[in-house]
């Protein structure tokens, strides 16, 4: 079947977990994988795995429906556009740190998906080269100008397609690793990134790879203790 498949990753959450007792780790996770996980569900979306500080969601499976890329497309801008910025206030209400950031990466294409497991233990899940992709594409954001990247697959399935949509990064998949994947931006780009790559390209070529790397936020983005930079 065809459905959109989509990975999302908090970023620095490790560095914060390794800081902060266990007990609130749990409950600052709890408090994001719900925020995240019911903008999935509202928008028709199944949850499939959470991984860690992340979670795998897929739209039109099990379940087919022909609208699956609009439905993931919409799930992505509220996760950015609402549930962050929330989730953001309510850690510094908490007085944890001034806020995090994060990616998701979203595909679509043939997905194969079923239960797994064996007689003591099944899950379902769902396979195949769009997921791998889709992961990769979210992995793209760590150093992309925007939050949220959508394979060139995507807008095309869609049935009304994104006003804004900023094309740029690409990753190999398996099936085309000559060629690759396109993948564009779905949401204005991140100020925080675009200064950090801005300061990279001003350097001289060998130190590049270093200016480039984590930084620190501006200092417009809160009042709470700084979480990490990743």
């Amino acid at each position: 079947m065809t459905g959109t498949v989509m990975f999302t990753d908090l970023r620095s959450f490790t560095a914060f977990a390794e800081t902060t007792p266990a007990e609130r780790v749990i409950d600052v996770l709890n408090r994001y994988l719900g925020d995240m996980g019911g903008a999935v569900l509202d928008h028709g979306g199944t949850l499939v795995a959470y991984t860690g500080d992340g979670l795998l969601a897929a739209f039109g499976a099990p379940i087919p429906s022909e609208d699956h890329a609009d439905r993931a497309v919409a799930a992505a801008g509220v996760m950015i556009r609402e549930r962050l910025p929330a989730f953001n206030l309510w850690l510094a209400a908490e007085g944890l740190c001034d806020g995090f950031r994060m990616g998701i990466g979203v595909n679509t294409g043939p997905v194969m998906s079923g239960n797994v497991g064996s007689e003591r233990r099944v899950e379902y899940t769902v396979m195949g080269d769009t997921v791998n992709t889709a992961s990769r594409i979210e992995s793209l954001t760590k150093e992309a100008p925007y939050p949220v990247l959508v394979a060139d697959e995507t807008p095309s399935a869609m049935g009304s397609p994104p006003a804004e949509y900023y094309g740029g990064s690409s990753t190999k998949t398996s099936r085309r690793p000559a060629t690759g994947l396109r993948a564009g931006g779905l949401l204005p780009a991140d100020p925080y990134v675009l200064g950090r790559q801005a300061r990279a390209e001003r350097a001289p070529g060998p130190l590049r790879r270093y200016v480039g790397g984590p930084g620190r936020r501006d200092a417009a983005r809160g009042g709470g203790a700084r979480c990490p930079d990743r």
